[in-house]
This record gives C-alpha cells, sequence and structure tokens, in this order.
C-alpha cells in the first residue's frame, strides 16, 4: 500500500482573503478487504512549467485599491461683483502669476466722470475723507474676504505647514511600530535572514562534528596510519570541514548579533524621529494659531481704520458716496490675491464682467481626491504610502501621502448620509513624487499601502497549506542526479500576508528554490521530471 497523501488543509486567512480549495481523495475497496489508494499515488509523473515558481527576493506590498481624480491642492476662484466691460485680459490659461499680479482691467471711464462730478461738489477736506475712507474700505474688505474664504496668505501657509507635519508625525509614528512589531513577532526580515543563516551554520557544525568524530574513530581503529593512508586522509579532510564550520558558524554568530545591533540601533534612531516630528506637529500648530491671531488682528485694525475715516469725515451722505465710487475703480482692476497657475479665463473683452473670471490653482502642489469603503475605512490613516498610476502617465508609480480620512461617509445633495452596500468615505491624498506627468483632471488608480517589507521571498498563498501535524509547509522540487527532482516537504514560517501572496522563510527557505503553487496535485516524495527540462 501506497503512503498516505497529507491533507491540504488551508492556512488560515482574514476574511477577505481566499481559502485553498482541495482535491477530494477518495478511497476505493477492492477484493480481500484491501483498499487501494488509486487516487492517492502520483497524479502527473511531469510537473508543468505553470505549477512552478523560483523564488527571489523582492518586495511585498500589502495594499488596499482605490480610484480617485488629480486635484490641485489649491483652487482660488477670482470674481468680480461689478458689472462694467472688460477692457483688459493679461493672461491666458496656463500662465503663472505671483499674488497682487493684476489679471484683468474693466472700463473705468463712467466711475472716472462719477467721481469728478463728485468731487466738483464737495470740499477738499471731504474729498480726502471719502479717498481715506475708500482706501480703509478696501483694505478691510481684502483682509476679512480672505480669511472667511480661507485664502489668507500667511493662515494658508501655516495650514499646510500643520497637514505636512502631521503627515509626516503618523508616517513616522508608524513605521516605528511597525519595525517595532516586526522585531517582537520575529518577522525582521534581516533578522530572519540572519537567523536562518545561522541556523544553517549550526547544523553544518553538527554534521561537521559528527563526521569528523567518525573518521576519527574510523583512523583509530586502522592503527592510527600515516599519510596519503586513506584513513589519515579522511581524518584531515574531516578535521579541515570542521574547522571551516566552526569558522563560518563563529561568522554567522557575529552577523547576526551585528544585524541584531542594527536593527536596535535603527529602532531607536525610529524612535528618535517619531519624536522630532510629533514636536514638529506641535510647532506647526502654534505657528498655524499665532497666524490666525495675526489674521484677526488685522482685520480688526482694518475695521478700526474705516471707523476712523468715518468718524473723521463725519459720515456725511457725500463722503459715504464718494468712497463707493473710489472703492468700485479700485475693484475695478482684477488682480490674483495668490500665487498659482492660470487654469481657467471666463474674462472676454468687450464682455461685460460679471461672476468667475478666472481660476488660479496649484499645478504644482497636486492632491487626490478619493475615497475607501467601510471595509477598510479604519485601516487607512493619514500619513499612509499610496502608490499611485494613471492612464495618462502610461502606468508611472507616483507616491502620495493620505492628508485626511473624512469622519463621516459620503452625503448626497440634501447633506444626508449615502446608505447601501457601498458605503464610501471621502480621502486626501497628497501628491509627494516630483515631475510625475499627473494633471488636474486626470483619473488616478491609488494603492494605499498597508504593509510593505523589503527583500523578502514570498509565494501565493495556496502554496501553503498545513500538513497532518499542523506544520505550515510547501512543496519544492529538489534536484536529483539523474536530472529529475524530487517533490518534498519544506516547513515555512508565514510572515506580511496580501491578497495573494504571503512572505516565507525557514531553514530550507532560499533564493532560487522551486516551489510547487499548486500542491493538491502533487504528493511529496514523488520522483518527478519538469517540463521543459
Amino acid at each position: 500500500m501506497s503512503a498516505e497523501q497529507p491533507v491540504l488543509t488551508p492556512v488560515k486567512r482574514k476574511a477577505r482573503r481566499r481559502w485553498i480549495v482541495p482535491v477530494t481523495v477518495a478511497a476505493v475497496v477492492v477484493g480481500g478487504g484491501g483498499v487501494a489508494w488509486g487516487l492517492l499515488q502520483p497524479r502527473v509523473a511531469t510537473v508543468v512549467a505553470s505549477d512552478v515558481m523560483v523564488l527571489t527576493a523582492g518586495t511585498l506590498t500589502d495594499s488596499i485599491s482605490a480610484t480617485g481624480t488629480v486635484a490641485a491642492a489649491s483652487t482660488t476662484k477670482i470674481f468680480s461683483t461689478l458689472t462694467y466691460q472688460v477692457t483688459a485680459v493679461n493672461v491666458e490659461v496656463g500662465d503663472d502669476v505671483s499674488a497682487d499680479q493684476v489679471l484683468a482691467q474693466l472700463d473705468t471711464r463712467t466711475l472716472t466722470k462719477q467721481i469728478t462730478s463728485k468731487k466738483a461738489s464737495m470740499t477738499q477736506s471731504q474729498a480726502v475723507a471719502a479717498a481715506s475712507l475708500a482706501s480703509a474700505q478696501h483694505k478691510a474688505s481684502a483682509s476679512r474676504n480672505a480669511v472667511r474664504s480661507g485664502k489668507n496668505p500667511s493662515i494658508v501657509s501655516a495650514q499646510s505647514s500643520v497637514t505636512a507635519a502631521h503627515a509626516n508625525w503618523t508616517k513616522a509614528t508608524k513605521t516605528y511600530e511597525d519595525f517595532a512589531d516586526a522585531l517582537d513577532d520575529g518577522q525582521n526580515s534581516q533578522l530572519v535572514a540572519a537567523q536562518t543563516a545561522l541556523d544553517n551554520a549550526k547544523a553544518n557544525l553538527t554534521t561537521a562534528t559528527y563526521n569528523e568524530q567518525k573518521a576519527r574513530d574510523a583512523w583509530m581503529s586502522g592503527g592510527m596510519p600515516d599519510y596519503p593512508d586513506p584513513l589519515k586522509v579522511a581524518l584531515d579532510q574531516a578535521v579541515n570541514a570542521l574547522d571551516a564550520a566552526q569558522t563560518a558558524c563563529r561568522n554567522a554568530r557575529d552577523a547576526y548579533d551585528a544585524t541584531d545591533t542594527t536593527a536596535e540601533n535603527t529602532l531607536s534612531d525610529l524612535k528618535a524621529a517619531a519624536r522630532q516630528a510629533r514636536d514638529a506637529y506641535t510647532s506647526a500648530k502654534n505657528g498655524l494659531s499665532a497666524a490666525q491671531a495675526s489674521a484677526q488682528t488685522e482685520v480688526q485694525s482694518g475695521q478700526d481704520a474705516v471707523t476712523s475715516s468715518q468718524a473723521s469725515g463725519r459720515q456725511d451722505a457725500a463722503v459715504a458716496d464718494l468712497a463707493g465710487l473710489l472703492a468700485d475703480r479700485a475693484s475695478a482692476t482684477i488682480a490674483s490675491p495668490v500665487s498659482g497657475t492660470i487654469t481657467a479665463v471666463y474674462a472676454t473683452l468687450g464682455a461685460p464682467a460679471s461672476g468667475v473670471l478666472f481660476v488660479v490653482e496649484s499645478t504644482d502642489r497636486l492632491e487626490i481626491a478619493s475615497s475607501v469603503n467601510e471595509y477598510d475605512v479604519n485601516t487607512v490613516t493619514p500619513g499612509m504610502k499610496v502608490l499611485i498610476t494613471a492612464d495618462g502617465t502610461r502606468d508611472a508609480v507616483s507616491e502620495g501621502t493620505v492628508t485626511s480620512v473624512a469622519p463621516a461617509s459620503t452625503k448626497d445633495a440634501a447633506g444626508q448620509s449615502i446608505t447601501g452596500s457601498d458605503i464610501q468615505y471621502p480621502t486626501t491624498v497628497d501628491v509627494t513624487s516630483l515631475n510625475t506627468g499627473l494633471k488636474i483632471g486626470m483619473n488616478a488608480r491609488l494603492q494605499y499601502v498597508v504593509s510593505q517589507q523589503d527583500d523578502v521571498l514570498s509565494v501565493p498563498l495556496d502554496a501553503v497549506y498545513a500538513n497532518a501535524q499542523g506544520s505550515q509547509v510547501m512543496l519544492a522540487l529538489a534536484p536529483r542526479p539523474d536530472g529529475k527532482y524530487t517533490v518534498q516537504e519544506v516547513p515555512v514560517t508565514l510572515g506580511l500576508e496580501t491578497d495573494v501572496d504571503v512572505a516565507i522563510s525557514g531553514g530550507g527557505v532560499q533564493p532560487g528554490l522551486r516551489v510547487l503553487t499548486n500542491p493538491t496535485k502533487y504528493r511529496a516524495g514523488t520522483v518527478v521530471a519538469l517540463s521543459g527540462a
């Protein structure tokens, strides 16, 4: 009777993982009361190439997929409440502009005539008071609108610093915690590799010690002959092999100790970096508070100037009327309140100015408006790394960082939370890579990086199973002198797991090992040929 084929128990997965569905093994009763395990015999004499993978070290990423739209990190719509004709448009789409740069001019001839007429009927002191009042009103209005619309330059800059500092702090904290968890769980790839090398060196030393003792016993039993007697030659070779194994074991121990020290130093550095990032975030918040206070002081100062001008002009009707006309003439010069790139021009020569005239956006600072579902919303956090691709960039990979995750799900036009089977939570991703080729309005594909390990060996989830003893194993091909292979069961330790692959380590796991990706079709101990070999 042939040996029983192990039942392939699937590796336990997270809720969203796929399961191995093992092939059912049937027992057939034959004459004489025996059981013929026909289906337990090797199903194939040749292993097809598609069932084999060669282990190579690489980067394994566990991520959450989503889509989004590229947008500017800052968008400013410039409008006018005046309806005078546009006499000049100084910019076009694509132009870079600076704060206070004049974008357009409205026809002020009617206003100028009205101002001249008003001044003619007023005293000198009234005219001066009106000019002072108009200037104060214009400045007060500009500072007040900047604060209300969130466009105050100092506040915008300080808020950007807070957002960046918070993202850096969150990222630094996560990096530290992930590294610490990997150390605690024995999943640090460098330490695992060093431990594997040390274990192999110890095993080789044990073998070399045994072989040396065996050769020495044979040499002594043979009368301790001198060289070139075969017993003496064998002993010398065994002694040399033992010396080499001892040296290799010491080197492996030193390498492990050095790797362990490096890991501890790295952990300490990451902890210090997280603390520094936290302090920088606190400093940025203090800077924002100071900027907000300064802006409010500026608004109050502007209002105080208006009040003072009104008092000095006695606030008679003539002064108020002239001040209004002067303020309208100043507003007829359309300037950009921020620096950026012109992305839309609605002002038309000869046409009345009304509503939005220009749009200025930060094309050098992009973000992506996206969302995640309710299953993943507590996994995606600010500071998380994001990989970004788009058809328009030929799938070139750019990097970004999550800057915000909405506390509530997407709402409808009435402000009510959308219900149903696909609940989404809006997210914002800051594009951190430079020269990405991404353009405002592009559709993007996102990979929120939950965890990532470099220089690890990994296999498909279905390549690993629990054997009859409950150990996690996989099937690999061990080469034979005749060019064929023996199917062997290799114990593995599982590491980072994605929807498709899982990181593995262990004494028999090394680059170049041929692994069977569909173990349900093969049996340990079987001698097979490799298709195409």
